[in-house]
Parts: structure tokens; C-alpha cells; sequence
């Protein structure tokens, strides 16, 4: 065989292997978009359910912040962590840009003509007032999941009267 035939037998067979390759990807991806149609109902139930449980988790946090943490930044539990995060944040009024502007503070002015607060909220305190903005404490509320949590789905994914069925 001349290096020419050799060459033209690669390329066939390059040709035939790479048909092959894109003919096997084309039936896998059907065959993932079957299982994720098939799956979509019980996930977006599940998400759902996950965000709704969330949200209601952290209203009970902030609802009942003394009698949880009692001056505490976390409360460890059966099934995971309560944690409490006292942050300042700046409260920017809707006028600040056009005060900003009038003072010649461009370099918390975006291109877009609206308020960088990632630089407003470094400035000191006077600066803040002139804006008519102010610093304030704001209590954030998180979680942690316990990961060798008793609590198992049961053998039907039933959840074993989870709040989840609710």
C-alpha cells in the first residue's frame, strides 16, 4: 500500500469512525432529554417544595429571632444549623443618583446612569447624607442542612412524612 492509499484509508476510516461518533451522540442525547422529560414533573415538584420550605424557614427566623437564637449568631439542631449574620448595608434612595452627580462623584456613576452600590457603600458616613443614603445594620438568615440526617426518604420516595408532603 503507497502512503497515498495508506493516508486515503485513514481518511476513510476518520470519515466513518467520526459518523459513527456524531450518530451515537445524536441517540444519547435523545435518549437524556426521554429521561429528563420523564424526571422533570417529580423535580420541579421537589424544587418546589424545597423553595417553599426555605422561604418558610427564614420568615420563622426572622419572626422569631429572640426566642431562636437568643443573642446567639447560630443554633445548632437535630437536622442542621440555624445561622444569623448581622451585616451593615447602605439603604440608597432613588434621587441618589442625580445627587451624586451634581457633586461630581462620577466614580460611583455606571455607564448605564444608575448607582455603583458596591462604591456608595464604601463612602463614609457625611458622604452618605449629602446623598440622602444611610448605614444600617440588616440581619441576614441562613442554614445548614444536616448530611447524616436520620430522616430518609422511604423505599417509595414518599419521604417517611417529610415536610415535604405538605
Amino acid at each position: 500500500m503507497t502512503p497515498r492509499e495508506k493516508a486515503d484509508a485513514i481518511l476513510r476510516d476518520l470519515t466513518r469512525f467520526g459518523n459513527s461518533l456524531r450518530m451515537v451522540r445524536e441517540d444519547a442525547e435523545a435518549e437524556l432529554e426521554r429521561i429528563r422529560e420523564k424526571y422533570r414533573p417529580e423535580i420541579d415538584h421537589l424544587e418546589t417544595a424545597i423553595k417553599r420550605l426555605d422561604k418558610e424557614l427564614k420568615t420563622l427566623m426572622k419572626k422569631s429571632d429572640p426566642d431562636i437564637f437568643d443573642g446567639d449568631e447560630q443554633v445548632a439542631l437535630d437536622n442542621g444549623l440555624l445561622l444569623r449574620t448581622e451585616a451593615e448595608k447602605v439603604r440608597i434612595p432613588r434621587d441618589a443618583l442625580a445627587r451624586i452627580e451634581a457633586r461630581g462623584w462620577t466614580e460611583a456613576v455606571r455607564v448605564a446612569k444608575s448607582v455603583d452600590r458596591g462604591v456608595v457603600s464604601q463612602w463614609p458616613d457625611a458622604r452618605l447624607a449629602v446623598i440622602g443614603a444611610e448605614r444600617r445594620a440588616v440581619v441576614e438568615y441562613n442554614y445548614e442542612i444536616q448530611t447524616n440526617s436520620a430522616t430518609k426518604p422511604g423505599k417509595d420516595g414518599d419521604g417517611s412524612g417529610s415536610a415535604l408532603d405538605n
